[in-house]
């Protein structure tokens, strides 16, 4: 569980340096390390104490030497989202007979909308945070943009199990036999469903002109041959300046790709192999002020507070990344 982003820590704070610079503050990683050695310490001394720790702590580092610090209250329950058939009958039945069975059906539409916007932007966030996630710590820099011709494909499932295919069969021409992520995006200029599969490292003219070839002959043997007289279906290639950049742009679109759709329940708002994971380290503390000391310790580029997020439906928390 992780803050959707955070606010950017403001340089002129007390205390704060810009990353990297004076080199008066020890390295993130050091702080981190002495942090979870601190808490092993504390943990072995307090074997048999009757009060246990109450946060639970994560830290996630990068390749590109970034990373993740939070800490959550442990035992607080977060709010369920959707009340079971069980409770909403009785409450119907209760308002009916003081509103009337008009009004209380009113009433009971506007919770299952509300209930229904709460899981959707919940299952947003955690799609984007998890988006973010993978890019960085499989350095995913670089993305591979496969379009349909002719007017494209406007029905998702298709353009899913045309994707899950074209990898299943073809895939080694794409991702070459690392780690890659895919999100979808609607063009908003009405060409339907297209796919931004992001991959570690460059494509070589070779590869590049492989993979080109090699879908657009697997769309045309699905009867979609290259349109306006092309010899190849387009496939754009964009390089960011780094895993965090790209990380960005495609937790956009992880987020966003059903916005007002009432049929997402279910689809998928990325594409991983099986089995890829983000290491998280684990320890406990006593209180989040022990955590958001070591944050101000490592200068984090951004932190989120839960106490300051109205709409946050999660234990209380605090989240940090540089």
């Amino acid at each position: 569980m992780t803050g959707d982003g955070g606010r950017p820590r403001d340089p002129r704070s007390a205390g704060s340096a810009a990353p990297g610079a004076g080199g008066n503050r020890p390295a993130p990683s050091l702080v981190i390390a002495s942090f979870l050695g601190s808490l092993s310490d504390r943990e072995q001394g307090e074997q048999g104490a009757t009060r246990s720790p109450q946060i639970s702590v994560g830290i996630i580092q990068y390749p590109d030497g970034g990373g993740e610090l939070f800490g959550v209250v442990i035992g607080k329950r977060r709010p369920r989202l959707v009340e079971s058939d069980v409770w909403e009958s009785r409450r119907r039945e209760f308002e009916a007979d003081v509103y009337g069975s008009e009004r209380a059906d009113e009433m009971a539409e506007e919770r299952r909308a509300e209930g229904k916007e709460r899981s959707d932007k919940e299952c947003a966030r955690r799609a984007r945070c998890r988006v973010r996630r993978l890019c960085r710590q499989y350095e995913l820099n670089h993305m591979v943009t496969l379009t349909f011709p002719g007017c494209g494909i406007h029905v998702y499932d298709q353009a899913l199990r045309l994707l899950q295919d074209f990898i299943h069969d073809h895939g080694h021409s794409l991702h070459r036999g690392c780690t890659w992520l895919a999100v979808p995006e609607l063009h908003p200029s009405g060409h339907g469903w297209h796919w931004h599969v992001l991959v570690p490292g460059r494509f070589t003219k070779d590869e590049l002109s492989g993979l080109r070839v090699g879908w657009t002959e697997y769309l045309r043997r699905h009867g979609m041959p290259p349109s306006g007289g092309a010899l190849f279906t387009r496939i754009d290639v964009k390089r960011w300046p780094s895993a965090a950049h790209a990380a960005t742009y495609a937790a956009k679109y992880a987020g966003k790709s059903f916005d007002g759709d009432d049929r997402q329940k279910g689809r998928k708002r990325y594409l991983i192999p099986r089995g890829v994971e983000v290491p998280v380290q684990r320890a406990l503390a006593g209180s989040l002020d022990e955590v958001r000391a070591v944050i101000d310790q490592i200068d984090a580029t951004r932190v989120f507070e839960s106490l300051d997020d109205d709409e946050w439906l999660g234990p209380p928390m605090v989240w940090s990344s540089w």
